[in-house]
């Protein structure tokens, strides 16, 4: 989980230097304390998810994760559940796990609590203010997914620039 997420950091990076805004790097957390982990389960009222938890357990949350929207740590969810009722309306079986958002629209990403399996996973899902939807079976699911393309959008812009020198 550790090479998964610093992969996608990496790669972000590298895509964001294309583009003349500053990058911003990401700031990953320190790993979350046993303390967090209850008191999440205990909000959720469920076990938190195994792929999530683990990578809980490598970052609490990273700072400019996702196209400058950050990954949540475990207190962040819990404390920030005011800034997430935005969502509730819109999203009523999401609001509460909703794991990055952008604070100026309704694009995010939510664990989906009401999917979860005997193994305690649950759907990933992709909600943006236009009420289209993308799902994953995990959270590691959604990551892998995120790296390939993340690293598909670097690739696609490192070409581009190349074909602009010649």
């Amino acid at each position: 989980m550790k090479d998964l997420l610093d992969n996608i950091i990496r790669a972000s990076a590298e895509r964001d230097a294309f583009f003349s805004a500053p990058h911003i790097p990401a700031v990953p957390g320190s790993p979350v304390t046993p303390v967090d982990v209850a008191a999440l389960q205990a909000y959720w009222r469920q076990p938190v998810p195994p792929s999530y938890r683990e990578a809980l357990e490598v970052y609490d949350g990273i700072q400019e994760f996702w196209v400058g929207r950050p990954l949540l740590s475990a207190k962040q969810l819990i404390d920030g559940e005011d800034e997430a009722e935005g969502f509730e309306e819109p999203f009523p079986s999401l609001w509460r796990a909703v794991v990055i958002r952008d604070e100026d629209s309704y694009d995010a990403i939510a664990l989906d609590l009401g999917t979860r399996r005997e193994d305690d996973e649950v759907e990933v899902v992709q909600v943006s203010s236009d009420g289209e939807e993308r799902r994953w079976p995990t959270f590691r699911e959604y990551l892998e997914s995120l790296l390939e393309d993340t690293m598909k959008e670097r690739d696609r812009e490192a070409a581009d620039r190349a074909n602009l020198e010649d």
